[in-house]
């Protein structure tokens, strides 16, 4: 979204529309992850590549960073007609209790090759094979904590060893994304696992400069025709109460301050100051 002199001459509602609508922001807190990911893929493929754990807070943007990096990724490869598209990011939710099995087919299925009735090593070679083809160099993989709860202590050593086996013999990337309170217990839990994995974590925002630039780039990007005061992301006073209202989370403050320029915008002010932070504003539907 752009917030250019044009774009703020639209009409109301396609600026409301635009600023709810969901597209990626250059957040400070996030971009060293993000730059992480995306040089697994830069990288020329080497033998024991990159494995990255991020571990997040509640809405602190783990989905959001996942699905961009993955459209990154692929977006810099050229689509080779036939049935292995080049895809080097490959995205997959792990389900809640996967099976050894189950967790390969899975896959399978998130790489667009269907299901198949194959098990055990000739699956796993299956899925080596396909994957090599489609030239996976980074494997993404959401809700990692789902090995948590595997049928059996058989299924969980299985999936992990046929992890490394996939890393290495694509030379690809492992990208794990999860739960805070649950995949960092878990992996500390696992010696093999903790020691592999290089571990960034996304917590809930502190009142700290971190929160400023945070606060600044979000407010950039409201389309107000007035404007936003330059105070909301430097007082103290303001910015507790910014961190207070969006609980400490990233998509929390986002939405807040979202919906304080629709706010703006509808009671045509087209102005975000201290008074609609600390609650002195009237109220839009008594000014109509």
């Amino acid at each position: 979204m752009t917030s250019d002199d044009d774009f703020l001459k639209r009409p109301a509602e396609v600026r409301i529309d635009a600023l709810w609508r969901d597209h990626w922001i250059d957040l400070p807190m996030i971009m060293p992850i993000c730059k992480a990911i995306l040089d697994c893929a830069l990288m020329p493929r080497r033998s024991r590549p990159r494995w990255i754990l991020v571990a997040a807070d509640p809405n602190m943007g783990k989905s959001r960073l996942l699905d961009h990096v993955g459209r990154e990724i692929n977006r810099g490869v050229g689509q080779i007609s036939g049935p292995h598209d080049q895809r080097p990011a490959l995205v997959y939710e792990m389900p809640n209790a996967p099976t050894a099995d189950g967790f390969l087919r899975g896959l399978l299925v998130a790489a667009g090759l269907g299901h198949t009735g194959m098990r055990d090593e000739i699956l796993f070679h299956f899925c080596l094979n396909r994957l090599g083809n489609m030239g996976a160099k980074v494997i993404l993989i959401n809700e990692f904590q789902g090995l948590i709860n595997t049928p059996t202590k058989a299924d969980f050593a299985t999936i992990v060893r046929n992890l490394q086996r996939l890393s290495e013999g694509l030379q690809a990337s492992i990208v794990a994304f999860g739960s805070q309170k649950t995949l960092l217990p878990m992996i500390q839990g696992e010696e093999q696992l903790y020691h592999r994995f290089d571990i960034f974590e996304l917590r809930q925002w502190k009142l700290d400069d971190s929160f400023r630039q945070f606060v600044a780039t979000i407010l950039a990007t409201l389309p107000l025709r007035e404007g936003v005061d330059p105070a909301l992301a430097r007082e103290k006073v303001l910015l507790q109460e910014i961190l207070d209202q969006g609980k400490a989370s990233t998509g929390g403050v986002i939405d807040y301050l979202r919906d304080l320029a629709t706010a703006a915008i509808r009671n045509r002010t087209e102005h975000l100051g201290r008074d609609a932070i600390l609650g002195t504003q009237a109220d839009p539907d008594d000014e109509r």
